[in-house]
C-alpha cells in the first residue's frame, strides 16, 4: 500500500503547481486555507477550504503540506495522511520512519469501482500473513471497508494502542473467512522533512 502512495506522492511533487501558487497556505477559519481538529497525539483531521475548480492533485499537495507542517510543529519528523475526501483528510505523525500496516496492495481497478472492491493483488513479501492473493477484503474490525484510507486509519489506531494485528473478514473462493491478521512494520513508510521542503519550495 505504501509503494502505491509513494508513487502518487512523487508524481504530485513533479507537477508545475502554477494554479496552486495563487492560493495562500495558511490556517484560517474563514476564507481559503485549512483548519486542524485534534483526534489524539500525533493524529488529527485536516479540513481544507479551497477553490472548487482546484484539481484533486493540488488538493492532495495542499493537504500533504498542512499535515507535514502540523506534525513538525508537534515535534514529529515523519508524517502520512489519507486521501482528502470532501475537503477532509486524516493526518498521522511518527517519531521514526516506520508505521504499522496490512502491507498489502489492492487491485487498482477495484479501488476506483463503485462500490470499491478490495481484492488483494500483492502481499509485498509479508513474512507472516493469513491472506492470499485474490482474497477480497469485506470487513476489518467488524467495519465494512469503503476506502484504503479507513484501513490506514485503523492501522494507526492499533499502533497507538500497541495492538499488532487486525481482525479481518475476507471472501475467498466463494466462502467468508474470519481471522486475525498480523500488522507489518513498514520501514520508510512515511513522508519526511525532505518531502515537506519540496512542497514548501514548489507550492503556495
Amino acid at each position: 500500500m505504501w509503494g502505491f502512495m509513494k508513487i502518487i506522492m512523487l508524481a504530485l511533487l513533479g507537477l508545475s503547481g502554477c494554479a496552486s501558487k495563487q492560493i495562500p497556505f495558511q490556517k484560517a477559519d474563514t476564507g481559503f486555507g485549512y483548519s486542524v481538529e485534534t483526534k489524539g497525539v500525533g493524529n488529527f483531521l485536516v479540513k481544507t477550504n479551497l477553490p472548487s475548480e482546484l484539481e484533486q492533485k493540488s488538493v492532495e499537495q495542499y493537504t500533504a503540506r498542512a499535515v507535514g507542517e502540523e506534525c513538525l510543529q508537534q515535534g514529529f519528523q515523519y508524517f502520512d495522511f489519507t486521501s482528502p475526501t470532501k475537503g477532509v483528510a486524516e493526518g498521522f505523525c511518527f517519531k521514526e520512519n516506520k508505521r504499522k500496516a496490512l502491507a498489502v496492495t489492492f487491485e487498482a481497478a477495484g479501488l476506483i469501482a463503485i462500490p470499491p472492491s478490495f481484492a488483494v493483488e500483492n502481499l509485498n513479501q509479508k513474512s507472516k500473513t493469513n491472506l492470499l492473493v485474490g482474497d477480497k477484503l469485506v470487513k476489518a474490525d467488524d467495519r465494512v471497508i469503503t476506502s484504503v484510507s479507513e484501513l490506514k486509519s485503523l492501522a494507526f489506531q492499533h499502533e497507538q494502542k500497541g495492538i499488532a494485528s487486525m481482525n479481518l473478514e475476507v471472501l475467498r473462493q466463494g466462502k467468508i473467512l474470519k481471522f486475525t491478521e498480523p500488522l507489518a512494520d513498514m520501514v520508510n513508510g512515511a513522508h519526511d522533512f525532505e518531502t515537506l521542503e519540496s512542497l514548501r519550495k514548489r507550492y503556495y
